[in-house]
C-alpha cells in the first residue's frame, strides 16, 4: 500500500482547506446579511454600509490591511474616505467580494492583479484591460508590465516573454545568424576542396 506523506505543522490539508472556505463564505454571508437588514429597517442611502469587523471609532483601514464591507460597490467606501491620504485607493480582494485593502497607486496590482488601474476619480482601483499589465496608465493602456513581460504597441499589450535573455533577442539572433553563416561557409569550403 502506499504511504501518505505526514503533512507539515501549518500545512494546508483538505479539511483545513474546506473550514477555510466555509469561513470565508460565512464571513462574506454576515457582510451581506447586516446589510439587507439595514436596507430594511431604513429607507436608508448607499451610503448606509461600511466596514463590518471594526470598530467606527477605530479610525480609517491601515495602509494594506484587509477589512470586510457590506457596501455593494467599493466606490461607496472611497466616498467616506475609510482609507488614509498615504494610501487612498480602495483595492478588492482577489476572490470575496465583501473584503478590500487600502492601497497605493503603484500597490493596486499588488492587491488584485486584475485590478491595476487607480483610478483617481473614484478612489478605486478598477479593472485594466491589459493583460500582464502591473501598473495602467489608462484602462486600455499599460504603464508598467510585470516581471517577465515587455510593452507591445505603445503599451496596449503586454507580451510574455520566457526568458530574460530573450528581451535582448537582437543580440541572439544576430549571434546565430553569424553562425550559420559561418557553418554555411564552411560547408562550401568543404565542398569545394573535394
Amino acid at each position: 500500500t502506499p504511504s501518505h506523506p505526514t503533512p507539515l505543522p501549518g500545512a494546508c490539508t483538505a479539511k483545513k482547506m474546506q473550514r477555510l472556505r466555509r469561513c470565508r463564505a460565512q464571513l462574506c454571508a454576515v457582510a451581506l446579511l447586516s446589510r439587507v437588514e439595514v436596507t430594511a429597517g431604513s429607507a436608508g442611502s448607499a451610503l448606509d454600509c461600511g466596514i463590518v469587523d471594526r470598530p467606527k471609532t477605530a479610525g480609517p483601514v491601515g495602509c494594506y490591511e484587509r477589512a470586510t464591507t457590506d457596501c455593494a460597490a467599493l466606490s461607496q467606501l472611497s466616498q467616506q474616505s475609510v482609507c488614509p491620504e498615504s494610501c487612498p485607493y480602495v483595492a478588492p480582494h482577489p476572490f470575496l467580494s465583501c473584503v478590500f485593502e487600502c492601497t497605493t497607486d503603484d500597490g493596486c496590482s499588488r492587491a488584485n492583479a486584475n485590478f491595476a488601474f487607480p483610478n483617481n476619480h473614484t478612489r478605486t482601483c478598477d479593472v485594466c484591460n491589459v493583460v500582464g499589465c502591473r501598473k495602467c496608465a489608462s484602462k486600455t493602456t499599460c504603464a508598467e508590465c510585470f516581471d517577465n513581460f515587455w510593452p507591445e504597441f505603445g503599451g496596449r499589450v503586454c507580451v510574455y516573454v520566457w526568458d530574460d535573455r530573450a528581451q535582448n533577442g537582437v543580440h541572439a539572433v544576430s549571434a546565430f545568424a553569424a553562425l550559420f553563416v559561418l557553418l554555411l561557409l564552411a560547408m562550401i569550403w568543404l565542398v569545394d576542396r573535394c
